[in-house]
């Protein structure tokens, strides 16, 4: 991980994390190297037992992962990176931003034990894959592999009704006009004449593909083939993340975690970037 991106997660460390009582032997920088390297080539916790450079057994590393999550040490991180990102892109004449959805499986998360605020769990059943439990993770890039935005919710949530947030902090974070053209790329799952009309107020392109039943053209609804042959972008923003094994499927009890480790690999494959 580049150097800066380090500094900040250290520097939330030390502000956050104060708590009273004995101090760890090793420093923050040890456990943020581990977690690192223990998303990309690990699945079980127990496997730190046998690393070579681990300094405590695998359980203290992950108690210190649940220590740091619970506190919001990577999701403040995200978002300052995030701003960071988004400024660099404010001077841009043309801005092309793609929108897609992957789904994750679930392999050891309790499904009862991560139920949110409406009554409903985290890890419902993916109807397109055989209703297993899952997550749902929804990116915002640009065309150079520039993250926006990231959103991860249930598995039983469709497309559509999961990207108001986006929608909302793409509009607050860029506007578009003449100098400054803003474009909106998803597929056929993300037709809708409510954020069709939305973007529409805000002047921003809203392109998605027709479908085979559509005989009405939408005065909101643009149609760019070039852009919409250049949404490969996000499958393979969604190959790189998932080179990390421990993105690739929910081996941990709950949620939370697994967002610190996603939010972790994404840090890291913007400073790559």
């Amino acid at each position: 991980m580049i150097d800066y991106i380090k500094k900040i997660i250290l520097n939330l460390i030390n502000i956050k994390c104060n708590r009273h009582g004995r101090k760890s032997i090793q420093s923050n920088e040890h456990f943020l190297d581990m977690f690192i390297e223990f998303t990309k080539n690990y699945t079980k916790w127990k496997c730190l037992d046998n690393h070579v450079m681990a300094k405590y057994t695998s359980d203290n590393y992950r108690k210190k992962m649940i220590y740091w999550t619970k506190s919001g040490i990577f999701k403040d991180a995200f978002d300052i990176v995030d701003a960071i990102t988004k400024s660099k892109l404010l001077n841009k004449r043309s801005l092309d931003c793609f929108i897609d959805a992957t789904n994750i499986r679930n392999i050891n998360g309790s499904y009862r034990r991560n139920i949110d605020v409406n009554g409903k769990t985290m890890l419902g059943r993916m109807y397109c894959d055989k209703s297993k439990r899952g997550l749902k993770v929804t990116v915002l890039i640009t065309d150079k592999n520039q993250l926006l935005d990231v959103n991860i919710v249930s598995g039983q949530e469709h497309d559509i009704s999961v990207v108001s947030d986006i929608y909302k902090k793409l509009v607050h974070s860029f506007k578009s006009n003449k100098r400054h053209r803003v474009n909106v790329v998803g597929d056929k799952g993300y037709t809708s004449n409510k954020y069709k009309t939305y973007l529409a107020k805000h002047k921003i392109h809203y392109i998605i593909p027709k479908k085979k039943n559509q005989t009405k053209t939408d005065m909101y609804t643009y149609y760019n083939t070039d852009l919409l042959k250049k949404r490969h972008v996000v499958e393979n923003y969604f190959a790189h993340i998932k080179q990390y094994t421990r993105i690739r499927f929910v081996y941990d009890k709950m949620v939370y975690i697994y967002e610190g480790f996603l939010l972790l690999s994404i840090m890291n494959q913007i400073a790559q970037i």
